[in-house]
């Protein structure tokens, strides 16, 4: 959505997945609640924060797969300048609000060009495959 519509972005978007319903029933009503000038709004009911053991997805539990998970967490977070928010030589946690369900202003999304965005959804669907550390 982002790519496709970068210079005719509204000027708050909710992105969701489907579904909504699973991770806050009241969704919905809580859009009535927003701040007109919000840049950033989870719209779940709450936050995890988890060990990537927890969050390998292929086969968890094994060192490999928590490995191959870490690194797509830091290939994506370098897309955005953002990789030093998971120290090397650490089993990181990573803090979420799960169901994808949050708002996000215009220009908060346009502080990062539509290049960056268009990297993260290559990575996302698999088109780079695994990148070197940086």
């Amino acid at each position: 959505f982002i790519v496709e519509h970068y210079d005719d972005l509204p000027d708050m978007t909710i992105f969701m997945q489907d579904r909504p319903e699973q991770h806050n029933p009241h969704w919905y009503l809580w859009t009535r609640c927003l701040r007109p000038n919000a840049t950033y709004a989870p719209m779940t009911h709450a936050r995890l924060a988890r060990l990537f053991r927890a969050n390998a997805q292929t086969n968890p539990g094994t060192d490999r797969d928590d490995a191959v998970v870490e690194q797509c967490w830091r290939n994506f977070l370098d897309v955005f300048g953002k990789s030093r928010l998971l120290p090397p030589r650490a089993t990181p946690t990573v803090g979420y609000y799960q169901g994808a369900l949050f708002l996000a202003s215009r220009d908060r999304l346009r502080s990062y060009p539509r290049s960056t965005y268009a990297l993260a959804h290559k990575l996302a669907a698999g088109g780079d495959g695994p990148r070197k550390q940086m």
